[in-house]
């Protein structure tokens, strides 16, 4: 069937329209909505006590829409000023209080490492802690903890068994992580071990249940060889995954290693050595890395930023997945140019997509930032540019920041950026997704809490369902906040005119033109690629049921 013979036929069915006007539902408008999970001077879900201030540089948000964090506190119990909460838009929950007694009553909370603090998709939650008052002085005074989602309790503790000899210490960066499983690897310092030079005084454990084992310790070989693990494990370098697989950066010492071999990622499970210094690689030879940010998906696939030599100047930097480029220095980026290697805060997906800011040759210092998403070996998705116009359409983009790009499994990149607005210098939270392109998520200005947003924080987090977590500071007094928008909502194939929202005789307009035009929006039909009468059919039958 032609196009035109299908808009004939469409035409001809005038009172199947003419119902589906009569009974089509208006279609939901506008972006998802903005809704405050904790503000400033909001009472404590013990009901003494207020939020102060929010933790803006590590939030956590699960796929249930739950949030994981870090507060200032004032007025609690005991003197405390600082506590770890979770919460959702319908309220928040006490995990630990500072000053608190520590499940089983020997000592209380000190300080909380924000960083630590991991949340699952279950809605389990770990974090370390320093203690004050316990038995054991100075070495008993740290632990890792886990909350199940009803209770509390230690994980590891300092002075009890490892694996070999006793712990001594864990580590205050990024190593402790939680996957779905409820599995947990840290990062430790060890005593009473076994080997009398003390190479064996740091490792990484993973503990699954009730088992409780070595991921690696120093002097032991290295995976892949040559050499030993040095007892320099980078606390900023741990990752797990789903399938218990763990990935870690190391400096390694012994026979067969010299300066240009000496550092590396390995991954477990099985044990592997990942990327090496002095390894072959995109025509180069790997000579550094930047430590502190891998990234690892649940099939076991990494990426890294690296260094090259032997490679021509303009393409010796990049992010490798395994052992492909995803994103290297002089590649064209379609729509922007070449790459310059400036790459910022890299994420990784399930389907190897990394995302991340760059920087772009051959434009000016107005428009050579840009957000982009690409996979190993393939293609480039330019997602915003500086310069570009924003999703209003009528401010554009000035900054793009260097922290808190946020990839998810959808493909979906959440990002902060400091918009124009015709002089004025607006942040916003914006959004990518492939189905609705850019869209714009809150920014300075929009209403929350019975004010307006102020200042938003750089630091985001990211779900499944699209939703965005992020601090910042409302109007009113500089209050800060804790946010969540809402999930994104689905569009409506059958809305294709103005006013959206609403479904009227203009969107059937709307799709006789893009159907005669044979323009994608009118293919809401199998076979894909060919305009007929399924096509028309699809346009009736959701115009008809009308949009969520």
């Amino acid at each position: 069937m032609t196009p035109h013979s299908a808009l004939a036929l469409l035409r001809r069915h005038t009172t199947t329209l003419a119902l589906a006007l009569a009974a089509a539902s208006p279609a939901k408008a506008g972006g998802p909505a903005l809704s405050p999970i904790a503000v400033r001077g909001d009472p404590l879900p013990g009901g003494v006590g207020v939020f102060s201030n929010f933790d803006t540089t590590f939030i956590r948000l699960n796929d249930t829409g739950r949030v994981a964090f870090l507060a200032n506190v004032s007025g609690a119990p005991a003197g405390a000023n600082q506590g770890v909460f979770t919460g959702t838009t319908a309220g928040t929950t006490e995990i630990a209080l500072k000053n608190a007694p520590i499940p089983g009553g020997d000592g209380q909370f000190n300080t909380f490492t924000r960083q630590s603090i991991r949340l699952n998709t279950p809605g389990e939650l770990v974090f370390r802690a320093t203690l004050f008052g316990t038995s054991g002085g100075f070495t008993d005074d740290d632990a890792i903890f886990f909350h199940d989602g009803a209770s509390l309790a230690i994980l590891v503790r300092e002075g009890a068994a490892a694996p070999e000899g006793t712990y001594s210490g864990f580590s205050n960066g990024r190593s402790v992580r939680l996957n779905d499983n409820s599995d947990v690897v840290f990062q430790c310092s060890l005593n009473n071990t076994d080997d009398p030079t003390f190479n064996d005084t740091l490792g990484i454990v993973l503990k699954s249940g009730a088992s409780e084992s070595f991921v690696a310790q120093g002097g032991d070989p290295a995976f892949g060889g040559p050499g030993d693990f040095r007892p320099a494990f980078d606390e900023d370098s741990v990752c797990l995954n789903n399938a218990a697989q763990t990935l870690f950066f190391d400096l390694y010492t012994g026979d067969g290693v010299i300066s240009s071999n000496d550092s590396g990622f390995s991954r477990s499970a099985p044990d592997i050595s990942a990327l090496r210094e002095g390894d072959a690689l995109g025509g180069g030879t790997i000579t550094g890395f930047n430590a502190n940010n891998p990234q690892l998906n649940d099939s076991g696939d990494y990426a890294v930023f690296v260094s090259l030599s032997g490679v021509p100047a303009d393409m010796n930097t990049g992010i490798v997945v395994n052992t492909v480029f995803a994103l290297r220095e002089g590649d064209a980026v379609p729509g922007a140019g070449p790459l310059t290697g400036s790459f910022s805060d890299h994420q990784l997906n399930n389907n190897t997509h990394v995302a991340c800011r760059a920087f772009v040759s051959g434009a000016t210092t107005l428009d050579d930032e840009i957000i982009v998403r690409a996979q190993p070996g393939g293609a480039c998705t330019l997602v915003a540019r500086e310069n570009d116009l924003a999703p209003d359409g009528v401010s554009t983009i000035d900054v793009l920041f260097s922290t808190g790009t946020r990839l998810n499994n959808q493909g979906q990149i959440a990002f902060l950026a400091r918009l124009n607005d015709a002089g004025d210098l607006i942040d916003a939270v914006l959004l990518y997704d492939d189905t609705l392109g850019l869209i714009e998520l809150a920014r300075e200005g929009d209403p929350l809490a019975g004010s307006t947003i102020q200042s938003i924080d750089a630091n985001l987090a990211l779900n499944e369902l699209g939703q965005v977590a992020f601090t910042g500071a409302l109007v009113s007094l500089g209050r800060e906040f804790l946010a969540l928008t809402d999930t994104l909502e689905t569009p409506c194939a059958a809305d294709l005119a103005e006013p959206f929202g609403q479904l009227d005789f203009s969107d059937v307009v709307a799709f006789l033109v893009a159907f005669a035009a044979m323009d994608p929006d009118a293919d809401l039909a199998a076979p894909l690629g060919q305009f007929d009468f399924s096509d028309v059919v699809a346009f009736l039958t959701i115009f008809g049921a009308g949009c969520p």
